[in-house]
């Protein structure tokens, strides 16, 4: 899993996400990236889930790298507790995620083994994903998962 950060405000105010459709970061050296379409939150156990289907669909050969940090906490009251005495307990944590911003890069693998992951990845997250296939850093191919889960090239 990952690693919760200590910090100095523990509960701090939730953020509306305002973010304007950013490029996409280049990636290098790598064949395949995940890219995030739009602007959502991700939860820890939703990162942790992408990790493991991507972990039993693409094998132990492959090299998958997270670019994910949950960094910011969740803190919600119990359910029929009275109003009052205080904010509530931190029970997620969540990283803010833009359109744009690069979620996962794979090497190692084949495209038939990728397309099926990503489809599946596509399911768990709150977001639209958008897969790009890159070849001695010369992007080839650029796969839109849409939310009917079908890919289409571009």
């Amino acid at each position: 899993m990952f690693n919760i950060p200590q910090l100095y405000y523990t509960k701090p105010f939730n953020k509306k996400l305002r973010y304007i459709k950013s490029t996409r970061n280049s990636f290098n050296f790598d064949q395949f990236a995940i890219f995030a379409e739009s602007s959502g939150y991700l939860y820890m156990k939703q990162i942790e889930a992408c990790r493991k289907i991507l972990r039993r669909k693409l094998g132990k050969k492959s090299k998958i790298k997270i670019h994910l940090h949950p960094n910011m906490p969740y803190s919600s009251k119990p359910r029929e507790t009275r109003m009052g005495r205080g904010k509530g307990a931190n029970f997620k944590w969540l990283t803010h995620v833009a359109p744009g911003s690069l979620l996962f890069s794979i090497t190692e693998t084949n495209y038939k083994s990728i397309k099926e992951a990503s489809k599946i990845v596509s399911h768990k997250l709150p977001v639209n994903v958008l897969v790009n296939i890159n070849k001695r850093n010369k992007l080839i191919q650029k796969t839109q998962i849409t939310d009917t889960k079908n890919f289409i090239i571009l």
